[in-house]
């Protein structure tokens, strides 16, 4: 186990705090908030793929947008 630090815009520590919520209550409880976060983590790393090729085109669009703000 260790711990860290991440600093997070406020929208998304509060839907990570909702998602934790919801799966202590799916597990009635059983489950531990550190068990429940580490699989949300786990299940987003698995996704990192897919979701660098989004950023990848949300960035490019951004650029984009500005280079055709600029000329």
């Amino acid at each position: 186990m260790t711990r860290r630090t991440y600093y997070l815009p406020t929208q998304v520590a509060d839907e990570l705090d909702a998602a934790v919520e919801q799966l202590l209550a799916a597990t009635a409880g059983r489950a531990t908030k550190h068990e429940a976060l580490a699989a949300i983590l786990a299940a987003g790393c698995r996704q990192a793929p897919a979701l660098a090729e989004e950023l990848r085109a949300a960035l490019l669009a951004e650029l984009t947008t500005q280079q055709e703000a600029g000329q």
